[in-house]
């Protein structure tokens, strides 16, 4: 997740405020059967709401 503080102090936004954030992500696997690992590739978006 988003470091608060950072973002607070860089952005200079009063409470309430939102930030997104889109990026790739990666996961391992396990294939079934020859027990192989694989890396799976996918994007990813993430949307926060910072309120009091």
């Amino acid at each position: 997740f988003v470091n608060f503080n950072n973002v607070l102090n860089s952005s200079r936004k009063k409470l309430p405020f939102g930030i997104a954030q889109i990026g790739k992500s990666f996961r391992n696997e396990i294939t079934p059967g020859n027990f192989t690992f694989r890396t799976r590739e996918f994007e990813q978006m993430e949307i926060e709401f910072f309120v009091t």
